[in-house]
């Protein structure tokens, strides 16, 4: 399973130091493309990425403000998200439900209800094929049933938009934002998750100075034996060389 990460910015957040589009994570297998979202940055790009199909993760602008009437590979959403998106005029969408397996490019693919929005309900992905496990959740505030979600899991992908807990907030007595990073950390150390990979990166991680924020967390990260690193635009990970850097370009599989 290939990963190229075409896209690592979050929302609202100028572009800079390797994160220029929003997040958007293209996933290969056996000749098979899977865009998972398109953000308002992709208008008019999205054919050309190619994919066999897209997935959406939630309709925020910048997950799926990207997709127009002309974009024709098969669009896949949650039925939250579809209502959203009912004015976009976008081509027919097939729904997926919560926990309900999916098989797409060569792999299956399980949505994850996970704490974010109450306007824009969002899922994350665990997908596997049949070799790798990993974790895909690029905004998220909480995630509910985490062991359950991260049992098994090689790689989880998180949500970089911050380092603390300023952009939390609690509306209707639910969580809605972002989850500090050192509390996604957490999670993978609490579920035996090696490897952790940020990608829909907030201010403190496009800045100039990131690594003075980072490297305490990744140094308490090693310490408890996690590789943890950042992703930028156009890296690509081939899950079927779990040795191979993030920075390499990697074979296609």
């Amino acid at each position: 399973m290939l990963l190229t990460f075409l896209g690592t910015r979050g929302a609202k957040v100028p572009a800079g130091n390797g994160h220029y589009r929003h997040a958007a994570l293209l996933i290969e297998k056996n000749h098979q493309r899977l865009l998972i979202d398109c953000g308002s940055d992709w208008q008019g790009l999205h054919a050309e990425l190619q994919p066999h199909a897209t997935l959406l993760t939630h309709a925020h602008d910048d997950h799926a403000g990207g997709l127009g009437d002309a974009d024709l590979s098969p669009l896949w959403a949650s039925k939250a998200t579809w209502q959203v998106l009912a004015h976009a005029n976008l081509p027919q969408c097939h729904i997926f439900s919560p926990h309900e397996p999916l098989h797409l490019a060569d792999c299956t693919i399980t949505p994850w209800p996970v704490a974010h929005s109450l306007r824009a309900p969002a899922v994350a992905l665990r997908i596997s094929d049949g070799q790798s496990n990993l974790f895909y959740a690029p905004d998220l505030a909480a995630l509910p049933e985490r062991e359950a979600a991260l049992s098994g899991v090689d790689l989880y992908i998180g949500d970089g938009a911050a380092f603390d807990a300023s952009l939390l907030r609690v509306e209707q007595e639910q969580l809605c934002g972002h989850a500090p990073l050192p509390q996604q950390l957490a999670w993978c150390v609490a579920t035996g998750v090696p490897r952790m990979l940020i990608t829909h990166c907030g201010a403190a991680l496009v800045s100039s100075g990131y690594r003075r924020s980072l490297e305490p967390l990744q140094q308490h990260a090693a310490e408890l034996g996690i590789r943890l690193e950042v992703a930028c635009d156009g890296q690509q990970l081939n899950l079927a060389s779990p040795g191979l850097s993030l920075n390499q370009r990697a074979p296609s599989g």
